[in-house]
């Protein structure tokens, strides 16, 4: 990845001698070594609510009782055909919602049995993904509703009174994008992007450098032009003109891939002793709702996503299971009737174990890298 000397000096960021690479959680990885490394997640998840020492007796007990659920709900669903499949995934799913949110927030709640998501229609209107409606809930007095939690959570905007509908919230499944958009002629959202810290050690500043890979040469001007005036907002790409959103020839490369894009942030981190801690809520989280990933057995891959009035990937997949869950809930056999039912079957032969590693990563706010997953 080119340093981007042009516009500043920096190298690539190291703490205490060790290279630290992109990653949402960089504090966390400094101080456990890189990121975890598991082949079921649940347990890694258990093993560290046991360790944890500033958490109560009684959250621990239920919190780990929760994970139990979750795996159990979902192993017993690799053995479940689609009419039941959806609904048990669906509990694993809010199982380890609610062991997340009990954990994060270290306060018992009897209220976690809203769903925060509702669907008033009859299945039997049912055609295809885009005639699925559901709302998100309204909040009411001191309901605790796990969807809403989740966006919460992840510091995304609150969606309360929202209506979106299946197809909508499955096309911001990253797993699903060639997919989806192959079979949808939809425009693509997600763009592969390679992130890295740089450093300036005399000034004591940081930033985040990234290469943008663009599907061709002859669609990266109208897809950048895209990029810069829908979500880039605050990055920039650095080019004689001084820093604006431009594509020049002396920022990009074309190779078999496509046409590769180098940018970096606008912002800066300054510190006093070490970068690690002002990484997190001084770099990353301006950019973070732009920022989508995939775990793979080598370690996260991350996408520049594009697409508007997005949600987190943990509650879109949230809304999607319980969407497919109160189908077969009431109409088990509605879903190999549907136009595209081929996409509910890659998405849930693809992406629940995502889910659980999505989460779970959030969970210890550092990388479980899952050793089981294609690369």
């Amino acid at each position: 990845m080119s340093q981007l000397g042009r516009t500043r000096e920096g190298t690539l960021l190291q703490v205490s001698g060790k290279r630290i690479p992109f990653t949402l959680w960089p504090d966390n990885y400094h101080r456990h070594g890189g990121p975890l490394r598991a082949s079921d997640c649940w347990q890694c998840l258990s093993a560290f609510v046991s360790a944890e020492k500033n958490v109560k007796e009684k959250i621990r007990g239920r919190t780990k009782a929760y994970i139990e659920q979750s795996r159990d709900f979902y192993l017993a669903s690799r053995e479940a055909q689609i009419g039941t499949k959806p609904l048990m995934l669906y509990y694993s799913y809010l199982n380890l919602a609610k062991a997340f949110l009990m954990f994060r927030k270290n306060a018992l709640s009897g209220k976690y049995d809203h769903h925060g998501l509702t669907n008033n229609d009859t299945p039997d209107k049912y055609t295809d993904l885009a005639s699925i409606p559901f709302q998100v809930s309204k909040l009411r007095g001191d309901q605790f509703q796990v969807f809403g939690e989740l966006v919460k959570e992840c510091k995304f905007p609150a969606l309360a009174g929202r209506s979106f509908n299946l197809k909508e919230m499955m096309s911001q499944v990253v797993g699903l994008r060639n997919a989806f958009t192959a079979h949808t002629t939809s425009s693509q959202v997600f763009f592969p992007v390679k992130l890295d810290f740089v450093n300036d050690r005399k000034k004591k500043k940081t930033w985040i450098i990234g290469e943008i890979t663009l599907p061709s040469k002859s669609q990266s001007q109208a897809v950048w032009k895209s990029l810069a005036s829908r979500r880039l907002g605050r990055i920039h790409v650095p080019n004689k003109a001084g820093g604006k959103i431009v594509l020049g020839e002396s920022d990009s490369v074309s190779s078999e891939e496509g046409t590769i894009i180098s940018f970096q942030t606008q912002w800066q981190a300054s510190y006093k002793n070490s970068p690690i801690y002002v990484l997190r809520e001084k770099l990353i989280s301006p950019m973070r709702q732009y920022i989508w990933s995939e775990q793979t057995s080598k370690g996260f891959k991350y996408y520049y996503c594009t697409g508007t009035d997005y949600t987190a990937q943990v509650a879109s997949n949230f809304a999607i299971m319980y969407t497919l869950g109160m189908i077969v809930r009431y109409r088990p056999e509605l879903i190999e009737n549907l136009e595209s039912e081929w996409l509910i079957h890659e998405y849930l032969n693809t992406q629940p174990l995502q889910f659980v590693y999505l989460l779970g990563s959030g969970f210890v706010r550092n990388e479980i890298i899952p050793s089981s997953l294609p690369e």
